[in-house]
């Protein structure tokens, strides 16, 4: 949505996490349409990393699940709804090596926030090098096969972070 049209009329667009739709794919596509090289893949690992590394509660609204949040959770559903779709494309043009597993994404958030609040104002730049390292490791032609990618119910149990002291929990009702 233009933010100038949202201004003028009160209304306020809804926050996007840029992996889906226009902000990623680079403009609405019709099903059946052919796939279209991935330039967004590595512009939105890139986008969200300096994200995490100019707000620390970003970083932890890419690496947390947040349960009870509902609203949150659907947005983030969404966005890796289309980030799966993102890494199916560039698959399909032999750019993305064919390993890549979305839960690979989530790795390279924690790796970034761990860097990111590691280095702090020492070295503010030092998660583009890693990051660039990650995006380029990604590519084709790979130099040999990956170890498995960890379980999705592993990941979305490292994810959720515990409460106060003394409080359990939440149960992830998946």
């Amino acid at each position: 949505m233009d933010r100038e049209v949202g201004e003028r009329t009160g209304h306020r667009p809804r926050p996007r996490l840029g992996i889906a739709g226009e902000s990623a794919g680079g403009g609405a596509r019709r099903r059946g349409d052919p796939p279209r090289a991935p330039p967004a893949q590595p512009r939105y690992v890139e986008t969200a990393c300096a994200m995490q590394a100019a707000d620390y509660g970003f970083a932890d609204v890419l690496t947390t699940t947040f349960p009870a949040a509902k609203a949150l959770e659907h947005c983030r559903d969404e966005a890796y709804e289309g980030m799966v779709e993102l890494i199916g494309r560039a698959k399909a043009t032999g750019r993305l090596r064919e390993d890549f597993d979305p839960s690979d994404l989530v790795l390279v958030h924690m790796a970034n926030a761990g860097v990111v609040n590691a280095t702090g104002g020492a070295a503010p730049d030092a998660w583009r090098r890693v990051v660039a390292l990650l995006i380029q490791s990604f590519e084709t032609p790979t130099r040999g096969p990956l170890p498995a990618s960890p379980e999705h119910e592993a990941l979305h149990q490292a994810m959720l972070r515990p409460g106060p002291p003394g409080v359990a929990a939440p149960e992830s009702g998946g």
